[in-house]
């Protein structure tokens, strides 16, 4: 129930001011990806330095680069400041193993 509250406000926020220009599929897409689990891949020197997926929503620093989520593997509070591509409701790809800092 929460979730749905999230995403209709949401649409609310981000769609409506758009209304003359139109809710793009992208908009629509970060609504509803609103608390879903991500994976997270992050690259420091054209390496991996971590691959893991979250627990639900990954968030951004206001002050900062960094992001920070809840680590599915580890159960623990992660915060990262680098490149990462967040990849919203994926599933976690047959023989994956995480890259941990």
């Amino acid at each position: 129930m929460r979730r749905l509250i999230h995403i209709v406000t949401g649409i609310i926020l981000i769609c409506a001011p758009a209304a003359l220009a139109g809710c793009t599929d992208a908009s629509w897409a970060k609504v509803t990806a609103i608390g879903t689990p991500a994976r997270v891949t992050c690259y420091s020197g054209g390496e991996v330095i971590l691959d893991d997926f979250s627990t639900g929503k990954v968030s951004s620093e206001s002050t900062s680069d960094g992001i920070y989520f809840n680590s599915r593997t580890t159960g623990r509070l992660v915060e990262v400041s680098a490149d990462c591509v967040v990849d919203h409701m994926t599933v976690v790809p047959a023989g994956w193993a995480p890259v941990l800092p």
